[in-house]
Formats: structure tokens, sequence, C-alpha cells
């Protein structure tokens, strides 16, 4: 288990900047996250456990990557509490870190 990276602070802190259901726990939540698992694909999602937040769905914003065929990140939300943050790709190969916050078109 180890705290959030910074580039990971970054990204999350572009996808929980939108105005939806949740988003001043889910951005309080943000310190207190402890990634305690990453993808088997070795791409850069995370997974995380921290205190709840009142959310109406389970997967409260995400976004397209510029630049990236396919690309794309979903924040997930279980139980009210920061669980994943996902980074998926259609290109032949696996992405290995998250994009730069200015590739990052969120939407709710």
């Amino acid at each position: 288990m180890r705290q959030l990276v910074e580039d990971e602070r970054r990204v999350l802190g572009v996808m929980l900047a939108q105005d939806l259901p949740g988003a001043v726990e889910l951005r309080a939540q943000v310190n207190a996250a402890r990634v305690v698992s990453r993808c088997e694909c070795g791409c850069p999602s995370v997974d995380s456990d921290v205190p709840r937040a009142a959310v109406v769905s389970r997967t409260p914003v995400s976004a397209e990557v510029e630049g990236v065929l396919g690309g794309g990140l979903i924040v997930f939300v279980d139980d009210g509490h920061l669980s994943r943050l996902e980074y998926y790709s259609a290109e032949d190969h696996t992405p290995r870190s998250l994009p730069k916050p200015v590739q990052i078109r969120p939407h709710v």
C-alpha cells in the first residue's frame, strides 16, 4: 500500500474539478487515498480505499485522452469511496504512464 504519486494526484485533480455530485468529498479523499493494488496488465490504473462521499453514479466522471487512440480515463466510486482511477486505450500497446493533464478532456 502506498500514497498516490504526483501524476495520479494531478490526473484526479483534473477529473474531480468537474461539477458533479459528491465532488467536494471526492476531492477531499485524494489526500487520504492509498493505492492498494494496480491493474494486472501493467497499465497505470490504481485501486484505492478512502472515506465515503455522496455520489449518484459508480462512474461520476470520465474523460477522453487527446492523442491516444480510444484513450480514456474513468474515476470509479464504490459505496461512496474513491476506489479506482482507470486509464485505458485501444492502441496496440498498454499505456505505462498516466496522460498529461493538458491531454485530458473530462465529461460528467
